[in-house]
């Protein structure tokens, strides 16, 4: 259900505003970057982000943690990977 495969998401359509992590639970050599885009596809602003993600790999991320989705972001997804989308639990740092 909370899986997402090779694609891309838009942020506020097919994904809600808010804060995810990101799990791989398969595979690996994919590619995950979140970008605001125009309609040329090319990225608004310079804001980008983007990172190799896999299970074999040492240097693919395994999680993403905290990955602010804000409205109109489009997540990318290519490779032959699969990800697992939960919402980010707050931190609380009790001093």
């Amino acid at each position: 259900k909370n899986d997402l495969t090779q694609g891309e998401y838009v942020i506020g359509k097919d994904i809600p505003v808010g804060v995810y992590d990101f799990f791989v639970v398969y595979g690996n050599g994919g590619k995950f970057d979140i970008a605001r885009y125009d309609e040329n596809d090319k990225i608004i602003d310079g804001t980008w982000s983007f990172y190799w993600v896999g299970l074999q790999e040492t240097y693919e991320k395994k999680e993403l943690i905290h990955i602010d989705c804000k409205e109109g972001y489009t997540v990318k997804i290519s490779g032959n990977v699969v990800l697992k989308i939960v919402k980010s639990q707050s931190v609380r740092i009790e001093l």
